[in-house]
């Protein structure tokens, strides 16, 4: 029971710090590099490079947009998300 509860915990402070609902998306659309706002670009290519962006995804959450895209940097690939202000709310390796 213990595990269980600890686990918990973890998963709603992770959820939390990341400040990513667990409401599922209302709308999600494919997207290139030209479509994102000039903050998201820059913060996107800062945590991509000297990598390669195969694909990027816009996601509506209530009303918070995300941006994930998916990059391949050093053979190794990576999800970055950014919020619609440019902000980097997480980069991890998949």
């Amino acid at each position: 029971m213990r595990t269980l509860n600890i686990g918990a915990a973890v998963v709603a402070l992770a959820v939390s710090l990341a400040g990513v609902s667990l409401v599922s998306c209302t709308a999600r659309q494919g997207v290139t590099t030209n479509d994102l706002p000039g903050p998201v670009q820059a913060t996107l290519e800062q945590n991509s490079r000297p990598g390669t962006i195969h694909s990027i995804v816009k996601e509506t959450h209530e009303q918070r947009v995300l941006y994930k895209a998916d990059v391949t940097n050093n053979g190794e690939r990576w999800e970055v998300v950014i919020d619609g202000d440019g902000n980097l709310v997480y980069k991890k390796q998949r």
